[in-house]
């Protein structure tokens, strides 16, 4: 195996590390719940912290990769989300444990990332199609197969662990990508693409740098449309705006909105509003002064990017939105076990990266941005299918597969040939911005997707139990229309 292949491993295991943990706590949640004492909205925020923790940061996590290196901070990151990971399986009641997924999601933060940005530096464009397919293959598997991993970890009780191993083993995988990191490049001036190996000739590795002195990385890289690259430096202030905007914004819809909390919710979310509006308004201040922004404004310049940020919001928010609400749906009012309700979503899992890989090195060179369009509608087809499937099959866990498998079958298609069409004119200099973004859009629509969706079934409780997931279908159904009709802001061809 090249290194280049050993470095792809690598940041795989990474992200895999962190989208596993992203959803596994869900399954686990009742079990940690009546061995910690906690209470309801203590359990809420141990469900929560994560997601908000990451998804405030990712941005700056990002930017730290382009001005440090991929490989130094996604070292720095690694070694974080194991120490954080180690405080979670030992956390003693609820507030330690909720501080330790709060440190989790802030390393998470800082590894997410870098592992798309490795993939930029690694693999010049006419081979970064099947590279990315891999990635999001294994990645959108991950994120569907984390509830499975869950519920079997905590019902064969690892070790005697109980739901702690669950959170014990991130640190022998995490030990792994500490162990690897000297096949990642460090994507710096002076470093080759591929540590101990020449860099091919007349490619760049980082936007105007060399590798090795006349050689370069990645080659066919485009400059950010402007005047040239900002001065290095840390948006402090951006920082600041951006993570408390999301944060505040997405706080009232994870931890929920009961009518005791309204007030509240309504101050949150119009504070959310306001930072984002601050930051937008501090970044394009700062760019035309001739200061590094956090986002460089000059990004959304690319349709492609554009496109790449809208198809991604719209699909996470429906699958996230939809993966939670079945899992309510099956356990609370069919009466499932976590166990039957995590294995009956398998199917989807599968069905990504079985499409991923061909959607994106084979069809998506030949047919374009058509693959993902029909990706989109075989997931319009494949959801109300699950749902018929598991009216007409009652409590058989085999109802809901075919559907499933279909829709998994669909977002293979989509998930991995975003990204190559969205970053292609994305220069390998802005290539940790652009993979932050990209990361703080899905994650933060997913938890809106979730949060919204979720609120719109819990105010349904009162239908027939045929009738509750309805509202949510159609919710995701409109969202997955959305995201088919924002295909046409992709690039024809990659």
């Amino acid at each position: 195996m090249d290194r280049r292949a050993l470095a792809l491993c690598v940041v795989v295991t990474a992200a895999t590390m962190d989208l596993v943990d992203g959803t596994v706590a869900n399954i686990v949640l009742p079990v940690v719940q009546r061995d910690l004492a906690a209470g309801d909205g203590a359990a809420a925020a141990i469900a929560s912290a994560y997601t908000l923790a990451l998804g405030s940061l990712l941005t700056l996590g990002g930017r730290l990769g382009d001005l440090f290196g991929p490989r130094r901070v996604l070292g720095l990151g690694t070694a974080g989300f194991v120490a954080a990971s180690a405080l979670c399986a030992a956390a003693p009641g609820p507030g330690p444990l909720i501080a330790a997924r709060l440190a989790q999601g802030a390393a998470g933060a800082v590894l997410v990332p870098q592992t798309l940005t490795v993939v930029q530096l690694l693999y010049p464009t006419r081979e970064r199609g099947r590279a990315l397919s891999v990635f999001a293959g294994v990645a959108g598997a991950a994120t569907v197969a984390g509830p499975v991993l869950g519920a079997l970890v905590t019902r064969v009780d690892v070790l005697g662990l109980g739901w702690r191993a669950v959170f014990a083993l991130n640190i022998p995988v995490g030990a792994l990508v500490l162990a690897g990191l000297r096949w990642v490049p460090g994507g710096v001036r002076g470093e080759c693409a591929v540590p101990g190996e020449r860099a091919v000739l007349g490619e760049c590795a980082v936007l105007g740098e060399c590798a090795v002195p006349g050689e370069c990385a990645v080659r066919d890289e485009r400059a950010v449309p402007g005047d040239g690259p900002f001065p290095g430096g840390v948006d402090g202030m951006g920082s600041a705006l951006l993570g408390s905007g999301i944060a505040l914004l997405s706080a009232p819809l994870l931890w929920g909105s009961a009518a005791d909390r309204l007030l509240w919710a309504a101050v949150s979310l119009a504070g959310g509003a306001a930072a984002l509006t601050g930051f937008a308004v501090h970044q394009g201040r700062r760019a035309r002064r001739g200061r590094a922004p956090l986002v460089d404004p000059r990004l959304l310049r690319f349709r492609g990017f554009r496109g790449a940020l809208q198809v991604t919001a719209l699909v996470h928010a429906a699958v996230f939105a939809l993966f939670l609400t079945l899992a309510l749906y099956l356990q609370g009012e069919r009466g499932w076990t976590p166990v039957q309700a995590a294995f009956a979503v398998l199917p989807w899992a599968v069905g990504i990266p079985l499409t991923s890989v061909p959607a994106s090195s084979r069809l998506v060179p030949r047919f374009g941005r058509r693959v993902l369009a029909v990706g989109t509608a075989a997931m319009l087809l494949g959801v109300p299918a699950s749902a018929w499937g598991l009216h007409l099959a009652g409590d058989a866990w085999y109802g809901p597969a075919p559907g499933l498998f279909v829709a998994g079958c669909g977002m293979g298609c989509v998930v991995a040939p975003v990204l190559g069409l969205g970053l292609r004119e994305v220069p390998a200099s802005a290539a940790g911005t652009a993979s932050g973004v990209l990361n703080t859009v899905q994650h933060v629509a997913g938890a809106l997707g979730t949060g919204v969706l979720g609120g719109v079934y819990a105010a349904h409780l009162e239908l027939p139990v045929g009738g509750r997931l309805l509202p949510v279908l159609l919710g995701v159904v409109v969202l997955l229309v959305g995201a088919l009709l924002s295909v046409r802001l992709l690039p024809r061809r990659p």
